[in-house]
């Protein structure tokens, strides 16, 4: 079949043969670089990975203070450290984090990188300030490529619906418990098995760890 297809390219003239060539080149290139993601993929050589930060527990104290300029209260700034000591301890090390501009979740990032060795590169985005599950994996799937790990902090809903629909494998139990509830400090990290943010999709993600501010912090006595 392949001597005769040659046979029938000889019979064009040069510039339809040309054209020909170039089109087909262009085919194999395409599907060659599919088969190439997924495989990688497979084996784990690239993998893109995600962490959701919810802002820590912000305060209502302050009477007739706009929602976007709500500070946190004392058990979140403890809850902010907290967060930030574990994730120097697990090797959390995002390439870039995004930061809501409402001052609950600057306050969290700033509190958090204190407590690491070098602090991450970050934008603060107004666009993210309560931002919908939809809004958020616009913004995801906009990401650089050169980008393998990224942070989101930010707000719920919008936070506790994206989670959710990324994460469609996992250890069971914080799976469960991702479903059922988001609180104020969470982290959640997932992991996709993709070259390119633009391919992050709903349930493609693996997640990896659901950490709770409670499980960071001391125990209080009785």
């Amino acid at each position: 079949m392949i001597p005769k297809f040659v046979g029938e390219l000889r019979n064009l003239n040069h510039a339809r043969f040309n054209r020909v060539v170039a089109r087909l080149s262009l085919k194999f290139a395409d599907e060659f670089q599919e088969r190439d993601t997924s495989v990688a993929g497979e084996r784990g050589g690239r993998v893109k990975v995600l962490h959701l930060l919810r802002h820590a527990k912000s305060s209502w104290e302050e009477a007739g203070i706009e929602d976007h300029d709500r500070p946190l209260a004392e058990r979140g700034r403890n809850a902010a450290e907290a967060m930030g000591r574990y994730l120097a301890t697990a090797g959390i090390d995002p390439g870039l984090v995004l930061v809501s501009s409402a001052l609950r979740t600057r306050a969290t990032f700033e509190l958090a990188a204190e407590e690491l060795a070098e602090r991450p590169k970050n934008r603060v985005l107004r666009d993210l300030y309560l931002a919908s599950s939809a809004e958020l994996q616009a913004r995801i799937r906009a990401l650089d490529d050169a980008l393998g790990s990224v942070m989101l902090i930010g707000h719920n809903p919008g936070m506790h619906d994206l989670a959710r629909s990324l994460a469609g494998s996992g250890d069971a139990e914080s799976l469960k418990r991702l479903n059922q509830k988001y609180p104020t400090g969470a982290l959640a990290s997932l992991e996709f098995p993709v070259a390119r943010w633009r391919q992050v999709k709903s349930g493609g993600g693996r997640l990896a760890r659901f950490v709770l501010p409670k499980e960071l912090m001391p125990t209080k006595p009785p």
